[in-house]
């Protein structure tokens, strides 16, 4: 996609391709999250990744530290599935690019 101003940057759309090809989030799309990690590890040399823990259920809470019930939490749902999420998907994709060097937890 062509864009008048220099500065922006698109997400190439055969990103979903290259995420599904290590896990295959279909027919959902991943979450920006995912997206964004994929992003970094095409664009950057070294990618550290801190505090993303694909849902673990250690939390209570989610969402950048809103104070709200986490659907996914202590003995709730234990990485279910919703409609927007696939946390066990985002998990195997973070577990992949560790055992590949493709990023480094902090």
């Amino acid at each position: 996609v062509e864009s008048q101003y220099s500065n922006i940057e698109f997400i190439p759309p055969e990103y979903e391709d290259s995420i599904n090809n290590i896990v295959d989030f279909n027919p959902s799309w991943p979450t920006t999250g995912i997206i964004g990690i994929h992003f970094a590890i095409n664009h950057f040399d070294e990618v550290f990744l801190y505090g993303f823990d694909s849902f673990n259920i250690k939390y209570d809470t989610q969402h950048y530290f809103e104070g709200i019930d986490a659907p996914y939490g202590k003995n709730k749902y234990k990485l279910k599935s919703t409609s927007d999420h696939t946390p066990l998907k985002e998990q195997q994709y973070i577990e992949y690019l560790i055992k590949n060097n493709k990023v480094t937890l902090l």
